[in-house]
């Protein structure tokens, strides 16, 4: 008796948890079809809702979200960047409003660029995680052993539409050899995630509830590994050194 009730008990927790991200997956997709075919105001505010609903659930105590510009130390700086997650500690400062604030690259656990169709907005996402992974965030010693994604800022495609594959997702997006790659692609309507954490982790996920658990592990691995980075915030006096600062 006490066994069958422990077994009821535990079906029990695992049907809360699965029907959670059901209703993650769910609200997110009921907003998306909600702003279809509106002017781009308010589709863009299909960025604000996968920046509450999706990424605020896997920030840790001490990371903050937003989106903005990130500048590297050697002056390098993206465009717009529509989720940005701070580690802690870090510093950024906002722009003309504190909706969008400029990031240093060191400090940047993870960046993430939200589209509505990768169907035809495939290449804009990779063009716009490539001016992020281009950025410089970690400045090894000299003869110092440095594994090749210390440099990198963890990077992620967020679509609501898109490939139905996981084939696809990984011909056309994920290539451990390319830097500029995304580190992953999470699919939210076909339920298809696969990407790679920071710290050489691979995860892939086919399913509503799959897919989200899966994206949640990859990009919490990513922050843990970042984490685990020093960074130096007077590396970036070098970027006060402008012709006109010289003759203070």
């Amino acid at each position: 008796m006490v066994a069958a009730q422990d077994a009821l008990e535990g079906t029990l927790r695992n049907a809360l948890f699965r029907r959670k991200l059901e209703n993650i997956h769910s609200g997110l997709m009921e907003r998306y079809r909600d702003s279809q075919h509106y002017s781009s105001p308010i589709v863009g505010e299909e960025r604000e809702e996968v920046k509450k609903e999706l990424l605020s659930l896997i920030l840790p105590p001490g990371y903050r979200i937003g989106s903005g510009s990130i500048t590297d130390s050697t002056g390098f700086e993206t465009g717009q960047v529509d989720a940005v997650i701070e580690q802690p500690f870090s510093l950024s400062f906002p722009v003309a409003t504190s909706t969008n604030r400029l990031y240093l690259a060191d400090t940047v656990g993870a960046a993430f660029e939200i589209k509505s169709d990768l169907n035809t907005q495939g290449e804009e996402a990779l063009d716009k995680i490539i001016e992020i992974r281009q950025l410089e965030c970690y400045q090894s010693e000299q003869g110092e052993p440095i594994l090749f994604d210390l440099l990198l800022i963890p990077s992620f495609i967020v679509s609501f539409a898109g490939p139905k594959q996981l084939k696809t997702l990984e011909k056309h997006y994920i290539n451990p050899r390319n830097r500029f790659a995304p580190n992953g692609v999470l699919v939210i309507e076909s339920g298809l995630f696969y990407g790679r954490s920071a710290e050489g982790r691979w995860y892939e996920a086919n399913g509503r509830t799959g897919s989200l658990l899966a994206f949640f592990s990859c990009v919490i691995s990513s922050l843990k590994f970042r984490a685990q980075i020093p960074f130096d915030f007077l590396r970036y006096s070098e970027l006060l050194s402008t012709p006109h600062a010289q003759g203070e």
